[in-house]
């Protein structure tokens, strides 16, 4: 996700070495830059779809709480790191698959 932000939504950053390197402030200026932006997370529903589940079924497999799933429901919310995981882990995904970040006026 990060190297398709470099390439495609002018990310800022640097390559070192096989790693890339962030500087905070770059990062900052870049997400507060031109229009506001949120968290989507529409592939994911997208893919629970595909599969026939329920949010209620998702979020017993991946063991979070129903709260969790229905806050992800609301664009732009922020969801913890760790449910993050919980949920790239139960579908064997990356975090890429399942969150962009889109436009705060216009959700894809």
């Amino acid at each position: 996700t990060l190297l398709d932000w470099i390439i495609k939504k002018g990310l800022p950053g640097y390559k070192v070495g096989r790693n890339w390197m962030f500087k905070p402030s770059e990062v900052d200026a870049w997400l507060n830059g031109p229009g506001p932006k949120e968290l989507s997370y529409q592939k994911l529903f997208r893919i629970i779809q595909d599969r026939h589940w329920t949010k209620k079924q998702f979020a017993v497999m991946a063991g979070l709480s129903q709260a969790a799933v229905t806050k992800m429901t609301v664009d732009g919310t922020a969801i913890n790191t760790s449910v993050l995981d919980k949920i790239c882990t139960t579908l064997g995904c990356k975090i890429g698959d399942i969150v962009q970040m889109v436009p705060a006026d216009k959700t894809e």
